[in-house]
């Protein structure tokens, strides 16, 4: 990855891309008065954000991606955890499918799948990711980042930035009978855009 300022000079350079489709969530039954609630993100860190930072959104593409997500051990004892379809409407996102992209920013796409939580927890450093997540943030251009799954290959997961979301984006939890209802609703404004 590029040296930080050179990354951010870069990212200026990196079109996004707009994302409207549903995503999926799995989180502690404890979280469910407030699906849309990403703090534990900034309490615990994440694979795109340090302990106490900023606070990430994270979001699979399909239920079977985001059960995997949240398994660390097979053998470990599951906690009840509940499923939320979150409908996505954004646009602009830093897109990691794309090779160009990956090959402009001087990512390693293999740092992409490193065990983030041993780097954080054990040596106490920011992961590969999470260096990469801070630029992104700090670029003010993103409302998120489109990154490969490290548990399930071929799928893209969303890491979303709910203080950097741009007016007319939102994400909203589905919930045809009405008792969940929650949106968070973009207010930044990017000069320019």
């Amino acid at each position: 990855m590029k040296p930080y300022d050179d990354l951010l000079a870069a990212l200026e350079e990196t079109p996004g891309i707009p994302i409207e489709k549903s995503y999926y969530r799995m989180m502690g039954i404890k979280y469910l008065k407030n699906p849309l609630s990403a703090l534990g993100s900034k309490f615990t860190g994440g694979r795109y954000n340090y302990i106490g930072e900023f606070e990430v959104l994270y979001l699979a593409p399909n239920s079977q991606t985001a059960l995997q997500e949240t398994i660390t051990n097979i053998n470990f004892r599951f906690p009840p955890k509940s499923l939320v379809t979150i409908d996505v409407d954004v646009r602009h996102i830093l897109n990691l499918r794309s090779k160009k992209v990956i090959n402009f920013l001087g990512i390693n796409i293999n740092n992409l799948f490193n065990p983030w939580r041993k780097i954080q927890d054990v040596d106490q450093l920011k992961a590969y990711t999470q260096n990469l997540g801070r630029a992104v943030y700090d670029s003010q251009i993103f409302e998120g980042i489109q990154y490969p799954s490290a548990k399930v290959k071929g799928k893209y997961n969303l890491a979303i930035f709910p203080a950097r979301l741009r007016k007319k984006s939102s994400i909203k939890v589905y919930d045809p009978d009405k008792i969940l209802e929650q949106v968070i609703a973009g207010k930044f404004f990017l000069p320019g855009a």
